[in-house]
């Protein structure tokens, strides 16, 4: 996610894991919003339908069919 390619390098580059606090010494745990998940599913729906309409209209170019997902 922050732009590493190879996981091999990891361990060698930032060590070994650790865990920083005990289960119970955690109390709060964060939980989603509802209305920006809905949001963002909503997002990601129309991303996703747009990219299967650029893919239909670059086979269409080419005389191909494209199968929704």
């Amino acid at each position: 996610m922050v732009g590493h390619i190879s996981l091999d390098t990891r361990v060698e580059l930032y060590g070994k894991k650790r865990v920083s606090w005990e289960e119970k010494q955690i109390t709060e745990i964060p939980m989603p919003i509802e209305e920006q998940v809905v949001q963002i599913r909503k997002r990601l729906e129309l991303f996703d339908e747009r990219r299967l309409d650029i893919a239909q209209k670059e086979a269409a170019k080419l005389g191909r069919d494209v199968e929704p997902r």
